[in-house]
């Protein structure tokens, strides 16, 4: 049992890390939230009890906030939504009294806490740790939502006053955001939460973020008036006053006083979501009088008053067209679905990955067969089942291939279902698929270099590995299709300026499996760690000498990168291209 609590909470801090830090979703949020009442279960009469998640990034600025912004307890269940309602009328205790309950949609976006001083907007950042937030303040201030000075014809300013909310991208904006974002040889994001987070905390794209985000309110936090606390009596009075102050606030708000009343909202609210301009996720259900919240109050990470009742999982049939096998920088071979097009929330999908032949065992699909495709939350669309009756006598195999479909190397069929080329870095594919990671912003910061121009480098042989970069002349750069002198020049002085970079980076731009940004600081800060790592490099370190101090999984595989005579001579050279 300590073995499967320690690997549920590894799962579950992973995908609150990938979900609040970078935006990315891996999972339906129906099978997360499983996972945490899952956890919440077994340490019921543990004082170790869920831990509040964060979106704080290492580095960057932190903003306190006035009053802690809480997370919300999510049910996908009528009969837990029932269980709340029922708890709350039990300790009030009020018979003869009505308790009214303030319905809203759920967005499905980066929350965010806004502090005015008289009137004027002082700072803004993230939720964070509930207590410190991530600072995003000139970033929110070209929210074209947000006012950055308040006005009352009562004249009636609070002193200090935090203002809640939700930054977000409507789906048209989404798709035109990604668009603009491929013609820039940009970073394209598979849904709007995660395109709304990655735009607001980058602090270049000033004018993308007043084009493409958007803002709703919610409600507040502390406000304070000539030095005082002032509560307001209830929420849906509090977006009244929001919205007299130019905030904008969610439509199709509605005060319910009973657990039919929100049970018919919730329905109407599946009725209209796929009608909406913008990603909504379920709907929030709020105790309305701030008297009656204050009585029944918080626990560690979320308020006894509140809880999100989340849309199920919406579903939709189509057919398995094909099946193509795509290769990753680590020479992985993912199979990939073709399927007839489906779409989600005004957004088409006509590919979905299938993980692993694992996955396509458990499944028993077939080419031609009739499957149900689920997306919760907004997330990467996922094949759920297959219709079973819709196997037929053309219906086709899928083979797990023979060879590498790019180099026509052998592979490897792993145990865990997971199909590798072992052709390395004579593959053109993981070549490519190397050298994007190796000039991405996260790694050395190449600009100029996207997958377009490194697709053409590594088909005219030109660029063969990393280290060729460094080599590289202005006549080399204009053997490329459409490139100017004037653009190649850049190009030669962006990759001459990235030879100054840090250990970490240099690291992480290796691309080796497993050993991401935070194992390559952690390496880079650790001088043992780090001559274990040139023992690994030179082959004088065998797996058995180094699992306990960087870990099996990753010293295993670090041995593996190094095993290849092409990554050990490629690691030499760079060493001596780069300062760190």
């Amino acid at each position: 049992m300590q073995r499967y609590l320690s690997h549920l909470k590894k799962k579950i801090k992973k995908y609150q890390r990938l979900y609040y830090v970078f935006g990315k979703s891996e999972i339906p949020d129906f099978e997360y939230d499983l996972m945490v009442q899952r956890l919440n279960n077994i340490e019921k009469n543990s004082a170790k009890q869920i831990h509040i998640v964060s979106d704080l990034k290492s580095g960057s600025n932190l903003v306190k906030h006035h009053s802690p912004m809480l997370s919300l307890r999510n049910t996908f269940h009528e009969d837990e939504c029932l269980r709340f309602y029922r708890k709350v009328l039990k300790i009030l205790n009020k018979k003869n009294e009505e308790i009214h309950f303030c319905c809203e949609l759920k967005v499905d976006g980066l929350a965010v806490n806004l502090i005015y001083k008289n009137g004027r907007l002082h700072s803004a950042s993230t939720r964070g740790n509930s207590i410190l937030g991530e600072d995003i303040f000139s970033n929110v201030c070209r929210l074209k939502d947000i006012p950055l000075l308040i006005q009352d014809e009562h004249g009636y300013i609070p002193d200090l006053m935090e203002v809640r909310g939700e930054i977000f991208m409507k789906f048209k904006k989404f798709k035109d955001f990604n668009k603009h974002m491929k013609q820039m040889n940009g970073r394209t994001f598979s849904n709007p939460r995660s395109a709304a987070v990655g735009l607001i905390r980058k602090t270049c794209q000033k004018n993308l973020i007043k084009r493409f985000l958007n803002f709703f309110s919610y409600g507040f936090g502390v406000i304070k008036y000539n030095g005082l606390a002032k509560f307001y009596k209830d929420q849906f009075k509090s977006l009244i006053l929001l919205k007299s102050w130019n905030f904008p606030i969610i439509e199709n708000v509605k005060l319910c006083s009973s657990a039919d009343e929100i049970l018919e909202y919730y329905k109407i609210a599946c009725d209209i979501r796929n009608q909406l301009c913008y990603g909504v996720d379920g709907i929030v259900i709020k105790v309305d009088s701030a008297i009656y919240q204050k009585i029944l109050g918080y626990t560690s990470y979320a308020p006894k008053w509140s809880i999100a009742f989340k849309f199920p999982i919406q579903k939709k049939t189509t057919t398995l067209v094909d099946v193509i096998f795509q290769i990753g920088k680590t020479g992985t071979i993912t199979p990939i679905a073709k399927i007839n097009t489906i779409s989600f929330n005004g957004i088409q999908f006509s590919r979905v990955t299938l993980h692993n032949m694992n996955f396509i065992k458990k499944l028993g699909i077939k080419i031609g067969d009739e499957i149900i495709v689920g997306i919760s939350g907004d997330v990467i669309p996922k094949i759920i089942e297959k219709i079973s009756s819709s196997t037929r006598q053309y219906s086709k195999e899928i083979i797990s291939p023979k060879c590498c479909p790019s180099c026509y190397s052998s592979v490897h069929l792993e145990k865990n279902g997971k199909i590798r080329c072992m052709g390395g870095i004579v593959c053109d594919s993981q070549r490519e698929s190397m050298i994007n990671h190796f000039v991405s912003k996260k790694a050395m910061n190449i600009i100029g270099i996207g997958k377009v121009m490194v697709k053409n480098l590594v088909k005219k042989n030109i660029v063969r590995n990393p280290v060729d970069l460094y080599h590289l002349k202005c006549s080399s750069l204009l053997k490329i299709d459409r490139m100017t002198e004037r653009s190649a020049k850049k190009i030669i002085c962006s990759i001459e300026q990235s030879k100054n970079t840090t250990l970490d980076r240099f690291l992480y731009s290796l691309g080796i499996q497993g050993v991401g940004q935070v194992l390559s600081r952690t390496i880079a800060n650790n001088f043992d760690y780090y001559r274990l790592f040139l023992r690994f490099s030179e082959g004088k370190c065998s797996f058995s000498d180094s699992s306990v101090k960087i870990g099996k999984s990753a010293a295993s595989r670090i041995v593996s990168f190094f095993r290849i005579r092409s990554n050990r001579e490629m690691f030499i050279s760079l060493r001596k291209i780069l300062n760190f």
